[in-house]
């Protein structure tokens, strides 16, 4: 009898750390800086299945904001469009939000080839 509770107990515990485990990995932040000839395309793209998402995206050229896009839902969000860039020069995406009011943010540098 005690073999078993104890298997049961193992299972349960490994169960609980598996949803847990799963959990953590619902959250995706994707921040995204490519470019197509002078086109700079941008873009962030947040997925936390059943959380309200808040999000931006901005393009600088060195400290000089050149553009930004925002948007907002749930489940799965996206914020981004196009700039043209000049080649050669150096980019950097900023993208930031919350996600059911906890704050994230991250950034991307990328050369315009």
């Amino acid at each position: 009898m005690k073999k078993r509770a104890l298997a049961l107990i193992l299972v349960f515990a490994f169960a609980l750390g598996i949803t847990a485990l799963a959990a953590e990995q619902m959250t995706r932040i994707e921040p995204n800086l490519i470019f197509e000839g002078t086109t700079a395309h941008c873009s962030v793209l947040v997925t936390d299945i059943g959380s309200t998402i808040n999000a931006t995206a901005e393009l600088y050229y060195g400290s000089t904001k050149l553009a930004s896009w925002s948007n907002s839902g749930t489940h799965t969000v996206f914020a981004g469009g196009t700039y043209t860039v000049v080649r050669g020069n150096t980019y950097l995406l900023v993208v930031y939000g919350d996600i059911d009011g906890d704050p994230f943010y991250d950034t991307m540098v990328n050369t315009c080839p």
